[in-house]
């Protein structure tokens, strides 16, 4: 029924343009701190109804920064106090 999920990526080599949502999240409240700090941002969703569904959370639009030779790292962590079912529980 909701979620924080903190994703994190080196600012030298991303440039992270948009982040919406995914088809799992496509109803209820969905937000985003993109741009407030470098190399990190959250994503909040919360709706009234638990959703059970496989599917994609959200989407994430980048751009390299530099010509990219290697792999890039993108960490996600998500936030257990803040991920809960329709009973509000973990």
């Amino acid at each position: 029924m909701g979620f924080k999920m903190t994703v994190e990526y080196p600012v030298d080599k991303l440039d992270i343009k948009s982040v919406s949502r995914g088809e799992i999240t496509s109803k209820g409240n969905f937000n985003t701190n993109l741009g407030i700090n470098d190399g990190r941002f959250d994503v909040l969703w919360n709706n009234v109804e638990e959703i059970k569904d496989d599917g994609t959370l959200f989407l994430i639009s980048a751009q390299a920064e530099t010509e990219i030779k290697n792999d890039i790292e993108i960490k996600l962590f998500f936030s257990q106090p803040d991920t809960f079912n329709e009973k509000y529980e973990d």
